[in-house]
């Protein structure tokens, strides 16, 4: 038994179901849309129907007070409105499946409980209390926007899983080449594909609809962190996961994140192109860097120099005392010139020990030329213009 009411304020509709073991059950359903009567009786109806269904019935008895709907639901009367007739045709869509479906039409008097349960859904308060299922529906049935729902449950695996079972190809010919150059690096065990890799165990292979579910609970879960992109892929890899686009979505899925776009760190600072220094000659350009203070060691050993090859990046170290003059000239004539030869260049960080005249005229003399790191850093700066303000910041940081 069904029955709708409407109010110039709120829309509401009540089905009272009773099975044939005689249990009843009353339910009401609250509209956060404007409606007729007629519209909210239709309402009232198509729930009913559907929930009897769900039940699993498949013989449905109706009742409702509105002539209206059960002649035109039945025929006898015909529908001049147009959401009239989207109702009835939404009703014969549904009873398609059923064995048996009647409606008739009651008096509003044999309809009072439905008629005062519907009020009760359509008002702020009832006259006594009682268990009733609520509901709150949103739209009507008939401005509801169809959706396809499109299975892509295995989508990508289903030509190689066909391949590996049947040995049958795609009638794409490029499409076949693609699943037959793949083969090898799958495995279907029990119905579930992996995929091989060369330094892990077997990836399980999975779908679309199961990334997102694996992602989420990688990324946002009770036991991560929102690590990034890069991070977030190979730790899907590590749990032991695989799908062609693993890359691409772990990337979008990061760059979607709410959390991360409200928390993350705002890198501020103007991205630029790395400018490798190359050197195609064995120990023949040099750079050199001192480290430290350190605690001091045997000797009261406090500082290292450090000098790496540019071609090799062969790297030569030295603990020392102090950083003098004649501590840096022991340096490049024990550990460099004596053992690898004479340097063509030595590229000097910017300390005060690589500055001296002493030591230009050294190196000099050995034919060694010296460069600073800052006059490298200079001539980069060369496309700023002197006057400008980045320009003194940088000279003065240098």
């Amino acid at each position: 038994m069904v029955n709708g009411s409407s109010t110039a304020n709120v829309c509401g509709a009540m089905i009272i179901f009773q099975s044939p073991e005689g249990d009843k059950f009353e339910y009401a359903m609250k509209f956060q849309f404007q409606a007729s009567n007629n519209e909210a009786e239709y309402e009232a109806l198509l729930a009913g129907i559907k929930m009897c269904k769900a039940a699993g019935a498949l013989e449905i008895e109706a009742k409702t007070d509105s002539l209206l709907v059960v002649s035109q639901v039945n025929g006898d009367f015909e529908c001049k409105e147009a959401s009239m007739s989207k109702y009835t045709n939404l009703i014969k869509e549904e009873i398609k499946t059923l064995k048996r479906f009647v409606l008739d039409h009651v008096p509003r008097s044999e309809n009072h409980q439905a008629d005062a349960l519907s009020k009760l859904a359509s008002s702020a308060e009832g006259d006594k209390p009682r268990i009733v299922f609520w509901e709150i529906k949103p739209v009507k049935n008939i401005d509801r926007k169809e959706v396809l729902f499109l299975s892509r449950e295995n989508v990508w695996m289903n030509p190689i899983i066909e391949y590996k079972k049947t040995g049958r190809l795609p009638t794409d010919p490029l499409e076949a080449k693609y699943v037959k150059a793949r083969d090898k690096w799958f495995e279907l065990w029990d119905g579930t594909l992996y995929k091989k890799a060369f330094n892990r165990p077997l990836l399980k292979c999975i779908s679309r609809e199961d990334d997102l579910e694996v992602l989420k609970e990688l990324h946002e879960g009770a036991c991560a962190s929102h690590i990034g992109g890069r991070e977030l892929g190979e730790k899907a890899l590590r749990t032991g996961y695989y799908w062609p686009t693993l890359k691409e979505d772990v990337l979008l899925y990061v760059r979607k994140c709410d959390s991360c776009q409200r928390h993350g760190n705002i890198y501020q600072k103007s991205s630029n192109y790395l400018t490798p220094v190359l050197f195609p000659l064995l120990f023949a350009k040099w750079g050199m860097d001192i480290l430290g203070p350190f605690p001091v060691a045997a000797g009261q050993e406090k500082f290292v120099i450090i000098a790496v090859d540019y071609f090799t990046k062969w790297v030569e170290a030295e603990a020392m005392r102090g950083l003098t003059t004649n501590d840096v000239k022991g340096f490049v004539w024990k550990n460099l010139i004596t053992r690898f030869g004479m340097p063509q260049s030595i590229v000097f960080d910017n300390g005060a020990q690589f500055e001296t005249p002493k030591l230009r005229e050294w190196l000099a003399d050995q034919g060694i030329k010296a460069h600073l790191l800052q006059l490298i850093i200079l001539r980069q700066m060369d496309k700023l213009k002197p006057s400008t303000r980045s320009y003194q910041q940088e000279l003065k940081r240098i």
